[in-house]
């Protein structure tokens, strides 16, 4: 066979795909694969049924392959621009624009980990809240201009293959790691995001078994397209705009609103079939640990596992670093630690009771508490929810704070020990006259103790301490 024979059978198509092909098809020649032997002599007849039989076998790797591809590339130090790359011809984009929306099953699932019961399509594991699989699937734009896509704070991209699937792979600084995996025949983008928790072999084994379906046909205005999708992440993680600290002020006659522990709150609960209802509300006790004995293990072990990731061999919390940060700009400079303070843990748990005051039922009975801190002046309560901003307030160039065990980051409860069927901060019903008794706890820092407020079923999630909600003054609890 000549090489003239090869380029008459391969015009116009990019070198690196045609040379894939050549060394294909002398590869089918030399060994006589489905082969019509009607004519053995003819070199030119075998290129020709090899060239046949590897079009029929070889659609997708030659005649898709070719037309699309991710790409990255680096942008400074920490930077990476993600895109889609054309090679070879690009018809097929250009034709009709054909979209589709998809769904998806797992058949292989990593030891400990199961679909999140609140949030459909997603692997988690109960135990690790940085050990997830989060797949959000994109469509191809049919065009050949391609928005491109700029990620920061990045410590390692390149590319990899799983199950034959290309993807580029981004590492974030915080852990975290996503995945951009073209599925060609599909012509969709799948963006798995992932937690520092989950390991590269658990990422294959899911894909092992992961089978996408292309639902049902839908419209480019209906479609979530690469172009939409670029649009709504372009930039993420870089010169990301922390503000300055800004901690609200009010008048310190606010804090004539606040509640003691044992006082009750009279409000409404909203139920679906009749509207509002009478409810009261009671934080009747708050106690202060150094540990986590009073909690049930196998509930924190569902909502907060974390928390038993930090104390030591006799129980004990572990002592607590706090960062701040001055940020970088995701590209050329990370953020960087500016101070640092280590600190001692305390378990705030509380006791709440639901007492429902109508004739009626009530079902689905939403509750929430959230911690803030307050300090004050002469005229004036300075509040906020997250104390660092106390902490570093005066520190130059402090753009945020974060602590080596991340629990004390939030300030919504982290533990509650009533829940709906599907495991939500939901009382499943009170009768007419009865309490629901609801326990929930949080981490806050020793010295954070004497500034310590909570709000609970804060109905209009404000900051300021009105009558309109239930706040309670926990400044004078006192650790165990």
């Amino acid at each position: 066979m000549r090489s003239e024979d090869l380029k008459y059978m391969l015009p116009d198509i990019p070198d690196e795909i045609s040379d894939r092909m050549r060394s294909d098809i002398e590869s089918c020649i030399e060994n006589n694969a489905k082969i019509s032997r009607e004519r053995k002599n003819s070199s030119l007849v075998k290129a020709a049924a090899c060239f046949a039989a590897i079009l029929m076998v070889g659609t997708t790797a030659y005649a898709a392959n070719y037309a699309i591809k991710m790409k990255s590339e680096k942008e400074g130090n920490y930077g990476v621009n993600i895109g889609i790359a054309t090679e070879g011809t690009t018809e097929s984009l250009t034709q009709d624009a054909v979209y589709h929306s998809f769904t998806w099953n797992y058949g292989a699932k990593p030891d400990g980990m199961d679909e999140y019961p609140n949030a459909e399509g997603k692997l988690n594991d109960k135990y690790k809240n940085d050990r997830y699989f989060t797949p959000e699937f994109i469509n191809v734009d049919k065009s050949v201009d391609f928005a491109e896509l700029h990620l920061g704070h990045v410590v390692s991209q390149g590319e990899v293959s799983v199950n034959g699937i290309p993807a580029q792979r981004i590492e974030f600084t915080d852990g975290r790691v996503w995945y951009y995996m073209l599925y060609e025949d599909k012509g969709a983008i799948l963006v798995a995001m992932t937690g520092k928790d989950l390991s590269f072999e658990d990422f294959e084994y899911i894909m092992s078994g992961f089978e996408v379906n292309e639902a049902e046909e839908i419209s480019s205005e209906e479609a979530f397209k690469w172009s939409d999708y670029v649009e709504q992440m372009d930039s993420y993680n870089i010169d990301y705009d922390y503000g300055s600290v800004d901690i609200a002020s009010y008048s310190s006659e606010d804090l004539d609103n606040l509640f003691s522990i044992g006082d009750k709150y009279e409000t409404t609960t909203f139920d679906g079939e009749m509207g509002d209802v009478g409810i009261t509300v009671n934080v009747s006790d708050v106690e202060v640990y150094d540990n986590l004995s009073v909690l049930n293990k196998d509930v924190a072990m569902f909502e907060c596992p974390e928390y038993y990731d930090a104390i030591d061999e006799n129980g004990k919390l572990l002592p607590n670093t706090v960062y701040a940060y001055k940020a970088g700009d995701g590209v050329d400079k990370l953020d960087e630690i500016i101070s640092q303070e280590t600190l001692d843990e305390r378990l705030v748990y509380a006791t709440i009771e639901f007492t429902n005051t109508s004739d009626k039922t009530i079902n689905d009975v939403w509750f929430f508490a959230e911690k803030s801190f307050i300090k004050e002046d002469t005229d004036n309560y300075y509040i906020t929810n997250i104390y660092s901003d106390f902490r570093f307030q005066n520190l130059e160039d402090y753009a945020y704070a974060a602590h080596e065990n991340i629990y004390d980051d939030y300030w919504e409860m982290a533990y509650y020990d009533v829940k709906d069927s599907i495991g939500k901060n939901y009382i499943p019903e009170i009768k007419p006259g009865e309490t629901a008794t609801v326990h929930v706890g949080f981490m806050v820092s020793a010295d954070e103790l004497p500034y310590l407020v909570m709000s609970v079923n804060n109905t209009f999630d404000s900051t300021r301490i009105t009558d309109s909600d239930a706040w309670y003054d926990l400044r004078n609890i006192t650790a165990e």
